[in-house]
Parts: C-alpha cells; sequence; structure tokens
C-alpha cells in the first residue's frame, strides 16, 4: 500500500517508497474523484472527497510514494463545507493543473506548487469536467447547468459559451488540432462547435439513451460516445454516420 500524504503536507518531501498496493489499508482509504498521471509519468494526482489535491512521486522502476497536497477552496454548501473536486487535467506542458467543482467553478493551479491561479466563474450549476486544448491556451469546462463553457487559460477569462444543449452537459473536450469542441449531454447529443464562434457544425443523436461522455480519436476522424444505457458508439466526426456499435 502507498500511504496519502498528509492534509497539511504542502511541499514535496522524501519517504519511504512502496512498490505496489499489495493489501487495501482499509482505514486509509478515501473516496477519490479523479486520478491522472502527469505527461511525463513521474507523478500522480488524486482529487478526494475531503476537499483536496494529493500528490504522489513515481520512482524510475514504477515505484510510488506520498509527495505532498494542496487544499482547494471552501464549497460552504448548504449541507457540505469541504470542496468535491469532479475531475482534473493536465495542461500539455504539465506545468498547470485544472479541477471541476461542484461549487459550480472551476481553477486553474500551478501543478507544481499548488498555487491557485485561476478562478473560472460562470456557470450556474456543478462543474462536470475541464480539459485544456492542445496548445494549453484555453479550458473548456462542461456542466449540468446545460451548457459548456470556453476560457482563456492564460487569464482565467471566458471566450464563448455553448448553450444548444437541452440538458446536463457531461462532457466537452477540444478536438485533436484545437479547431473544434466536442460536447455531450444527457439529451442524447453529441455536438461538434467550431470556434471561436460556438457555431454547431455537427450534432449526432444517440437512438436510445443519454450521453455520459464522447471523445475524439487521435486523428479526429472518429468519434466515440457513451451512452447511460451502457452503450459505446463510433461516429464519423465529418458525416456524423454511424459506424460501429459496442455493447458489453
Amino acid at each position: 500500500w502507498v500511504a496519502l500524504p498528509g492534509e497539511g503536507q504542502a511541499e514535496p518531501s522524501p519517504g519511504v517508497v512502496s512498490p505496489n498496493i499489495l493489501e487495501p489499508d482499509k482505514k486509509g482509504q478515501l473516496s477519490y474523484t479523479g486520478l491522472i498521471f502527469s505527461r511525463d509519468g513521474r507523478k500522480i494526482f488524486l482529487s478526494n472527497v475531503n476537499g483536496s489535491i494529493k500528490v504522489f512521486a513515481v520512482g524510475d522502476e514504477g515505484t510510488v510514494r506520498p509527495s505532498h497536497s494542496f487544499p482547494l477552496p471552501l464549497a460552504n454548501a448548504p449541507r457540505r463545507k469541504e470542496e468535491i473536486p469532479s475531475g482534473l487535467a493536465l495542461s500539455p506542458d504539465g506545468a498547470r493543473l485544472v479541477t471541476a467543482g461542484w461549487d459550480g467553478t472551476a481553477r486553474i493551479w500551478d501543478a507544481r506548487s499548488g498555487r491557485l491561479l485561476f478562478t473560472l466563474t460562470g456557470h450556474e450549476g456543478p462543474v462536470l469536467t475541464a480539459a485544456f486544448s492542445p496548445d494549453g491556451g484555453r479550458v473548456v469546462t462542461a456542466s449540468n447547468d446545460d451548457t459548456a463553457r470556453i476560457w482563456d487559460a492564460r487569464s482565467g477569462r471566458p471566450i464563448v459559451s455553448l448553450t444548444s444543449h437541452s440538458d446536463d452537459v457531461t462532457s466537452a473536450v477540444f478536438s485533436p488540432n484545437g479547431s473544434r469542441v466536442l460536447t455531450s449531454s444527457r439529451d442524447r447529443k453529441a455536438q461538434v462547435h467550431e470556434l471561436p464562434s460556438g457555431t454547431v457544425l455537427l450534432t449526432i443523436q444517440d437512438p436510445e439513451e443519454g450521453l455520459r461522455g464522447a471523445v475524439y480519436s487521435a486523428d479526429g476522424l472518429r468519434i466515440l460516445t457513451a451512452s447511460l444505457g451502457r452503450v459505446a458508439r463510433v461516429w464519423d466526426s465529418i458525416t456524423g454516420h454511424s459506424l460501429f456499435v459496442l455493447k458489453g
């Protein structure tokens, strides 16, 4: 097992390296809402329901040790004081981290120091996902207020709101070349939006269920959607034609 960094441990520190998680430590567990590697594979970032980001260092042989934590601002919701980060993503250069919050904001952080750089405000409901553009210059957020929003990642300023869905927007990602944004929604639709205008270029509709998420293939030619009914579908990203249905 790997020990968790302490809530007050703000700086990286050496520690005993655990080679693998072999047996669960039931007393030391916590619920987490996001888990990602840095692009160089040397760090792991974990967001948890206690309102903090925990950072782990990965050694040359794949060993993992606790490094440090940084706290999220308090949400001060009616029934909960701590913020619950619903997702997190790193910028392409690994220097910044974006977190999506149930308090209706997203936040951009210095990934090494944990210093808060910008708070992205404007959504009227919890932010469900957040992602950087391929060049790291923009962030897109998806919310259950039925919108997705695009932000300048270097200033925190809003750029455009995408308001064409009629239910929770469950995911939003940039295309591989950064010229478009793909959104998915519980309204059964995935949509491709042109940037910077936000104009809808393509609408794909699941025949049965609302959508849990949608992503591009690496070359941008295909779209993969996942429905709430546990069915995945592959679509042509230009025509919107269905190519494959994946059921398990």
